[in-house]
């Protein structure tokens, strides 16, 4: 029975901590009452999440697993001078990624302030992430354009090796805010007080 409480106090305390809560403020809340209490009012005061936001993110993650996969598949495409047009046909299929991401990223600004601080966060940190990955990636095919070199060692490699970093970064973040989210809405909805009767 000692064991079930303790488990069952860690794993609330856990999911508090997950949504910004900590468990020594739900004490002084309970203890103190007053201005702590109302800080707890004002932080539940928070603008709801934004299903557009949380549409928009899943779309990006959608995105940017697909980029990911693509950039690290041409990291280990043969270099051989047959596989030229394989380079830039890849690098094309980058770029499509990461312009289409930009359409989604421009979609998350214009509706970001309709969101939960959470969000706004995670919309913030795509476009710095998806600047570097646009900018890396016009370097590699400016690169590869003026030398058509496809050398395993050198510039275009790096570039190469930067984009993936970058899509696996971008991806990862914006996965991370994608979870976040379904787990912040799983625990509001069990959270929520059941009808008598059920």
């Amino acid at each position: 029975m000692k064991l079930r409480f303790l488990f069952s106090f860690a794993a609330l305390a856990a999911t508090l901590v997950l949504l910004g809560f900590t468990v020594r403020q739900s004490a002084i809340s309970s203890q103190n009452g007053g201005r702590q209490g109302q800080e707890a009012t004002a932080q539940a005061a928070q603008p709801a999440d934004s299903p557009v936001l949380n549409d928009l993110l899943d779309e990006v993650r959608l995105q940017s697993a697909q980029m990911e996969v693509d950039s690290e598949a041409l990291l280990f495409m043969d270099r051989s001078p047959v596989w030229r047009q394989a380079h830039a046909d890849q690098l094309n299929v980058i770029r499509g990624h990461v312009n289409e991401i930009g359409k989604l990223e421009q979609r998350m600004r214009d509706a970001r302030d309709s969101g939960s601080p959470w969000q706004q966060d995670a919309v913030d940190q795509v476009r710095p992430l998806l600047q570097q990955m646009a900018d890396n990636l016009t370097t590699a095919i400016e690169h590869y354009n003026r030398t058509r070199h496809v050398a395993r060692t050198g510039p275009y490699a790096d570039y190469l090796q930067a984009n993936a970093d970058l899509a696996v970064r971008l991806h990862a973040m914006v996965n991370d805010a994608v979870q976040y989210g379904k787990a912040k809405a799983n625990f509001e909805k069990q959270s929520e007080p059941s009808e008598p009767g059920r």
